[in-house]
C-alpha cells in the first residue's frame, strides 16, 4: 500500500506542488490582512479617527484572493486525493483475484473487504486533510517566522530558542499529571 500510495504522489506531484502553492498564498495573504488590520487599529488609537477607508478594499480584495486560493489548493488537492484513492482501489481489485485460495479462505473475503476500505478511507483522508494542513501549517510558522525576522531577529532567535523548551516541560508536566 506505501508503494501504491508513493507513487501516486509521485504521478500527481504537480497537482499537489500546485495545492501546496495555493495554500502557501492563502498563508501570505492571511498575515498581510492581519498587518493591515493591526496599521489600522494603530492608527485608530493614535488619532482618534480613520481619514481614510482604502484598507476596507484591500482587506476585501485579500479575502477574494484568500477565498480563490483556499479554494484552488482544496480543489488541486482534493482531485489529487480522489484520482489516487481510485487508482488505488482498482490496482487492488485486480490484484484479489490472483491471490492464493488458501488466503482467501482463512480470512474471509468480507473481512478482507471492510479491511481494505477502510486503508482506503484513511488513505483519502491522508491525502485531502492530513497532507494538506502539515503543509499548510509548516508553511504558516516558515511565513511567520519570516516576519518576526523583518521586525526583529532576537525576537525570532528567542522564540527559536525557547519554543522547544517550553514544549518539551510542558510535554514533562502533562506525563506526570
Amino acid at each position: 500500500m506505501n508503494k501504491m500510495l508513493w507513487e501516486q504522489i509521485k504521478n500527481n506531484k504537480l497537482a499537489i506542488g500546485a495545492g501546496i502553492i495555493m495554500s502557501s498564498i492563502y498563508s501570505v495573504i492571511l498575515v498581510e490582512g492581519t498587518d493591515i488590520i493591526s496599521d489600522q487599529i494603530d492608527a485608530l488609537l493614535s488619532t482618534g479617527s480613520i481619514d481614510d477607508y482604502s484598507f476596507i478594499w484591500q482587506l476585501a480584495l485579500m479575502a477574494v484572493l484568500g477565498f480563490l486560493a483556499s479554494y484552488f489548493s482544496s480543489l488541486l488537492i482534493g482531485k489529487t486525493a480522489i484520482l489516487s484513492v481510485s487508482k488505488i482501489k482498482s490496482d487492488i481489485a485486480t490484484a484479489i483475484p490472483s491471490m492464493p485460495y488458501e488466503y482467501l479462505n482463512n480470512n474471509g473475503t468480507g473481512k478482507m473487504v471492510n479491511k481494505l476500505v477502510s486503508d482506503i478511507d484513511k488513505l483519502k483522508m491522508l491525502l485531502e486533510e492530513t497532507f494538506p494542513s502539515a503543509v499548510t501549517y509548516i508553511m504558516t510558522i516558515l511565513v511567520t517566522c519570516c516576519y518576526i525576522a523583518v521586525t526583529d531577529i532576537r525576537l525570532l532567535a528567542t522564540i527559536i530558542i525557547f519554543y522547544p523548551i517550553m514544549l518539551s516541560v510542558s510535554r514533562r508536566i502533562a506525563e506526570k499529571v
